[in-house]
């Protein structure tokens, strides 16, 4: 079995919100805590008590707990926990939303149908970008298992505490998300039972608290880089003029890249049905083939 922990976060404008996992299987879970306590050690020597939680917008701009520590040495550091989650083989899924495009796809008549989900409104009415990420990541890790044997492609979300609405969201999926993993015959005969549960995700979603879990703060610290990487990618925000920003944040995702899963297990280039399609339309342009973009980048600085 898999267990997931799950965190997000949003471009400066909140205009979108990134939702990550890191995935690693239960069999290394003593193992993985030890690993954690370890690199919490590492990073606690650099400052001058221990570390209960890692902030990765304080880290990356020096602020609170890391204003002491120069700006190389804590680039250094991330450098450090992107080089360690590799050298553990933990995988990394996320998924991405970005309201100004989700605007545009309500207007769409395929569309509307598919966000008349409650849950996924807030008490305005609005559609919540963040449950809609979330539920797409819950697709992504039932898609990334299912064809493993046996149990070992059950997992168990673990989210940081933000919204306990994602809990019956993700328990009780409308109909048409399951069509994100299943086509064809597969997907009409389960239409046809109205069966809300992921069969690969186990139970229903937890929280867990980020100062105790260590994980959540991995996972945090992809989200942020992957949506800092996308508002300065998009120019939705202006690259700090004291180093080449965009260079910098650039290298960090090269270097992640290597425990992302693939690119089609977010969104689909080719051959989309419509629940694929729906999730593809509202992804932000930076990141839909993202390891493919990183992995020619690479190649490219190599020559």
């Amino acid at each position: 079995m898999k267990i997931c922990y799950i965190d997000e976060s949003y471009d400066k404008n909140k205009r979108i919100v990134v939702v990550a996992a890191i995935m690693f299987d239960i069999t290394r879970m003593k193992k993985t805590k030890t690993e954690w306590n370890a690199l919490r050690t590492i990073l606690s020597k650099h400052l001058e008590h221990n570390l209960e939680e890692i902030h990765t917008t304080d880290l990356y701009r020096g602020l609170n707990i890391w204003k002491k520590v120069p700006r190389e040495r804590r680039f250094k550091l991330i450098d450090e926990i992107i080089k360690y989650i590799n050298e553990r083989k933990h995988k990394i899924l996320f998924s991405a939303v970005d309201s100004e495009k989700l605007s545009a796809v309500e207007q769409n008549e395929n569309f509307k149908k598919l966000l008349k989900c409650k849950g996924l409104h807030d008490s305005t009415a609005k559609i919540e970008i963040y449950r809609l990420a979330a539920m797409h990541l819950a697709l992504c890790v039932q898609k990334l298992n299912m064809n493993e044997k046996n149990n070992k492609g059950d997992s168990l979300l673990v989210f940081d505490e933000k919204d306990n609405t994602i809990i019956d969201l993700i328990w009780n999926l409308p109909t048409w998300a399951h069509e994100y993993y299943l086509t064809g015959e597969k997907y009409k005969k389960m239409a046809s039972t109205n069966s809300f549960h992921l069969p690969n995700i186990v139970d229903v979603p937890y929280h867990a608290d980020s100062k105790k879990v260590l994980a959540i703060n991995i996972a945090d610290f992809y989200a942020y880089f992957l949506a800092l990487y996308t508002s300065l990618k998009e120019g939705i925000q202006k690259p700090d003029s004291r180093f080449d920003e965009i260079k910098q944040v650039t290298k960090w995702i090269q270097q992640m890249t290597i425990s992302f899963v693939d690119d089609s297990n977010r969104w689909v280039i080719k051959g989309r049905n419509n629940c694929e399609d729906f999730f593809y339309q509202i992804a932000p342009d930076a990141l839909r083939t993202i390891k493919k973009d990183m992995k020619m980048k690479t190649v490219t600085y190599t020559e």
